[in-house]
């Protein structure tokens, strides 16, 4: 009896010295896999490129410390960078996935799953897939390239799925900025308005203030208080457009942009950067709520709130808001309650 129990108690203690080694061993796997996803340092990455089944592919570069570009032609958005760049530093693996769904989670990767390579100095250091939530949404499907081993991945502390995080449209990455200007940045404005030319004017800075001129033609300064023009220069700030329009008919831009723009905006930076904005009409989209004259009751030709643009002579025109750059178009003598030369 007593030897039967001792063998019992043997192979017991034998379950469970096997039982931690194999859960310590899987824990480890796991933790290996972790170090896999992550990337610690962040601060080192200069590339990353993330590509869709759907044919969306965004080249994203770092060009300075808080500079990116998308598909080598435009800013990237910082905000969206900084919100990727601190995933990647923070995914841990929540768990892998569990037998019974291994094979559908892979099906799904493969046709639906977003590809992201990382590079650091030029080597790629990292590329792995995502893919869509888990059922309970609070965690992310994932597996590395040459791996047939999927995750599930999340941050720890934050309640939701990865997905939208990692996006490969580059209209969605493109950063909206078109002036952000601080103070004393700004070296000289012209704006030109064609439809009321009598509203076109200048401002130029000179050593350490700044000149305006109340027409294009005029050669001599208009009297304005120094105050009223810093008020004015205030207003580039933060100036930005609405949305690109990939998907205008390429006959239809061509021809708009052949015709003499409303509006011309034209600015340079005291570190010699030049950016020029001209505008267009933009005809109503039919069927919106703007496409109605509230006061006639008839339609309406052109958009009352939008027009389409130019920046810096690219083709690929943006729509931007009227009450975004009406501002920038107002005399700068106009601005009450300021004085002080």
């Amino acid at each position: 009896m007593n030897k039967n129990r001792i063998l019992l108690l043997i192979v017991v203690l034998l379950l469970a010295v096997t039982g931690y080694y194999y859960f310590k061993n899987s824990d480890s796997t796991i933790k290996k896999e972790l170090r896999d996803f992550a990337v610690a340092d962040t601060s080192s990455i200069d590339k990353m490129f993330l590509a869709d089944k759907k044919g969306n592919k965004a080249l994203l570069e770092r060009k300075g410390p808080a500079l990116w570009t998308i598909n080598g032609k435009y800013p990237a958005r910082q905000d969206a960078i900084n919100f990727l760049l601190k995933t990647i530093k923070q995914i841990e693996v929540r768990s892998p996935v569990g037998k019974a769904a291994l094979q559908n989670v892979l099906k799904d990767l493969s046709s639906t799953g977003t590809k992201i390579e990382i590079y650091s100095k030029g080597d790629k250091i990292k590329t792995y897939y995502v893919g869509g939530p888990t059922q309970d949404m609070l965690g992310t499907f994932m597996y590395l390239e040459n791996s047939t081993v999927p995750f599930v991945m999340h941050i720890p502390g934050f309640n939701g799925y990865l997905t939208t995080r990692y996006f490969a449209s580059a209209d969605e990455w493109r950063s909206r900025i078109i002036f952000q200007y601080g103070e004393g940045q700004i070296a000289s404005v012209i704006v030109q308005n064609n439809q009321h030319p009598e509203e076109s004017f200048r401002v130029k800075r000179a050593d350490d203030h700044y000149v305006y001129y109340s027409s294009l033609t005029a050669t001599t300064p208009s009297e304005i208080f120094q105050s009223q023009l810093v008020a004015y220069l205030a207003k580039y700030q933060l100036i930005g457009f609405e949305r690109p329009t990939y998907d205008l008919d390429v006959a239809y831009r061509d021809s708009l942009l052949k015709t003499q723009p409303i509006r011309i905006l034209e600015v340079e930076g005291v570190d010699g950067k030049k950016d020029k904005i001209e505008m267009f009409l933009k005809p109503v989209d039919t069927g919106t709520m703007t496409s109605v004259d509230e006061r006639t009751g008839l339609l309406r030709e052109f958009d009352p709130d939008r027009m389409y643009a130019s920046w810096n002579n690219d083709t690929n025109l943006i729509v931007v808001q009227y009450h975004v750059f009406d501002k920038l178009f107002s005399k700068p003598d106009r601005i009450k309650g300021f004085g002080g030369l």
